[in-house]
């Protein structure tokens, strides 16, 4: 739970090692981020999330099809408190 966020259902990431660290991803927003320790990929990819989210947000009335579908997907998991 980040401050300010509120989680809605489990975000499903992988988390995988990979040459020279960790891969994190939220396959179903399109989000991947490595680490060069496995709680360096998944505090990247929890930040990387809610960046996205934010600027996704801040744009929503000129996005193309892709990032408003991206949106959906992260709004079905978070929302904004």
């Amino acid at each position: 739970h980040a401050d300010g966020y509120r989680v809605l259902q489990p975000i499903p990431i992988k988390i995988e090692r990979v040459r020279g660290g960790f891969l994190a991803t939220f396959e179903e927003a399109n989000i991947a981020i490595g680490g060069v320790h496995l709680q360096d990929a998944y505090q990247s990819l929890v930040a990387e999330i809610l960046d996205t989210f934010d600027r996704l947000n801040d744009e929503a009335a000129n996005l193309g099809h892709d990032a408003m579908n991206q949106l959906q997907v992260l709004r079905t998991y978070i929302v904004k408190e």
